[in-house]
């Protein structure tokens, strides 16, 4: 597994989709199907799931290091 400094801008963004989806999921909400990056641009939910991602994912990165 790599540290998440070493993680490129695709493999971050994957994660981020993929944590994001995971919030949604426990709210009720699947979006198994689509990419939620790309959807979170014209699907306010979506963005709200992205963001909750992005945070949580940047404070993974501060207790890391």
């Amino acid at each position: 597994m790599k540290h998440l400094s070493q993680l490129t801008p695709i493999q971050q963004r994957e994660l981020i989709a993929r944590i994001a989806k995971a919030i949604a999921k426990t709210q009720g909400w699947n979006f198994s199907d689509v990419d939620i990056c790309e959807y979170a641009s014209i699907n306010p939910r979506a963005a709200e799931y992205v963001r909750a991602a992005e945070s949580a994912l940047q404070e993974i990165k501060d207790f890391c290091q």
